[in-house]
């Protein structure tokens, strides 16, 4: 089956072209790594303009994240992992895909949305087929934190730090709920850069059970599309109906992030990729553009642009509700959904409410109940795309502990007091602990019934 399949891409490898939808964006050396739609094309950046070189038609769904790693090449879809050898050969494919993914040294862990993580080992030019693991809530982006751990963003349930073993689920080494909802990951050294909510947060992550904010900024409404975090830059594409498609951050030595510029007004920064001083900036929408690149300043190159009324999205309606549907949340202010493609406006339905129109997929809210029922309806142009009807519970008994504030320096996680007694040396304190307080009350009765019959030994000699 596999060499049907290699024979069926090689007959696919065609004459590269750029003017296409861009879902995807990498780089390795001088080379860059265009994922557009199914379709995979090489290219370099030369004196003359970016020079397509190979392209290859995987022909198994949309592209959505490239990845280098030992010359050799991997290819997320929206249905499978595919690996390729630099002259886009293909190697190998495994069945199991998903939005974003990262590479370790044995494995491929893929955060696959509602599907959870889907874990792939790796040997050689091969690949095991995927196991599949649930999560309590979305994977919607992952990052590597050594051999064998990853972060997972989870929306509104924050980030989780997991223990990869070679057999069994993942497990949990670190949960904060802090930073949500946690829709992008960018990972550095020993620096963690989160996108949630409106914001990016720059973490020191040296001892993961001590996590510290090290810099937060503000990047204002829309999603984080792509995130390139480099020893000198940030560099963070905006997916949004309009706005900034890109803004540029220095953070001196991953310890403050200052912006430096925006560029764009479409909304148009789904996919990024850096090289030297050549940057691509793709989107589904506008298509690929190049820019130069120096000293965090940004000038047109070239670009590929597309006819917004000749772009085919296959599908405009919302999907992956924040809240999530169903779910019991300790408060709620704000409504996210997102979309494979970002439609001109949405309607938002809240309980019996007039319906409200957005341009951007979130909107501020008042929670007068705490069941709240809500549908997002797409417009584009003269369609409507009513979504699903969501449902979630806010939590009003304050059993479950609200989202708190972060102040710079101070502790995301703080292991509980609780969980000292569950070691093997709060155990034994604890039995010790109550056998002493056990003798001391049998001492002390015994104490009490010899003063007291003394007592009544001496009531009888004095009658």
């Amino acid at each position: 089956m596999f060499h049907l399949f290699l024979m069926f891409s090689l007959l696919f490898t065609q004459v590269p072209a750029l003017d296409a939808p861009v879902t995807a964006l990498a780089t390795s050396g001088d080379v860059f790594y265009i994922g557009q739609g199914t379709t995979l094309t090489t290219a370099r950046s030369t004196s003359s303009g970016i020079v397509p070189d190979r392209s290859l038609d995987l022909a198994r769904g949309q592209i959505r994240a490239v990845a280098v790693q030992n010359a050799r090449i991997f290819v997320l879809t929206t249905a499978g992992v595919a690996l390729l050898s630099p002259e886009l050969r293909l190697l190998d494919y495994r069945i199991g895909g998903g939005q974003r993914f990262a590479i370790q040294q044995n494995r491929v862990v893929i955060a696959a949305r509602e599907a959870g993580l889907r874990i792939m080992n790796l040997q050689g030019d091969r690949l095991s087929d995927a196991r599949t693991f649930r999560l309590e809530t979305p994977a919607l982006d992952v990052a590597s934190a050594g051999a064998d751990q990853v972060w997972v963003a989870e929306g509104e349930q924050g980030i989780r730090l997991y223990s990869l073993p070679e057999a069994g689920p993942p497990v949990v080494i670190v949960w904060s709920r802090d930073l949500h909802p946690a829709v992008r990951l960018a990972a550095l050294g020993d620096r963690l850069l989160v996108a949630h909510g409106g914001a990016l947060s720059l973490l020191n992550v040296a001892d993961p059970r001590s996590l510290k904010l090290v810099s937060e900024v503000a990047i204002g409404s829309g999603e984080v599309g792509a995130l390139v975090l480099t020893p000198d830059w940030l560099l963070v594409g905006r997916s949004a109906a309009s706005g900034a498609d890109m803004i540029i951050y220095t953070h001196n030595g991953l310890t403050a992030l200052r912006e430096v510029s925006r560029t764009g007004q479409d909304g148009a920064g789904d996919a990024l990729a850096l090289s030297g001083g050549t940057l691509l900036l793709g989107s589904e929408r506008t298509g690929l553009r190049a820019l130069d690149f120096t000293n965090g300043n940004v000038t047109a190159r070239g670009g590929w642009l597309l006819d917004p009324d000749q772009v085919r999205c296959e599908s405009f309606a919302a999907s992956l509700p924040q809240p999530p549907d169903l779910a019991l949340v300790p408060s709620a202010s704000v409504l996210r959904w997102g979309a494979e493609c970002p439609a001109q406006a949405y309607e938002v339905a809240l309980n019996d409410r007039p319906p409200q129109r957005v341009t951007v997929r979130e909107l501020p809210f008042d929670a007068q109940t705490n069941i709240i029922h809500w549908q997002v309806t797409a417009i584009q142009g003269a369609q409507r795309i009513p979504g699903p009807r969501w449902t979630f519970e806010t939590n009003r008994d304050g059993t479950l502990h609200p989202p708190t504030v972060l102040k710079r320096e101070t502790l995301l996680y703080t292991p509980p007091l609780t969980a000292f007694f569950e070691t093997p040396t709060g155990t034994l304190l604890l039995v010790c602990g109550g056998l002493a307080l056990g003798l001391a009350v049998i001492i002390g009765g015994a104490l009490a019934i010899g003063a007291w019959g003394r007592g009544r030994d001496g009531t009888r000699l004095k009658i």
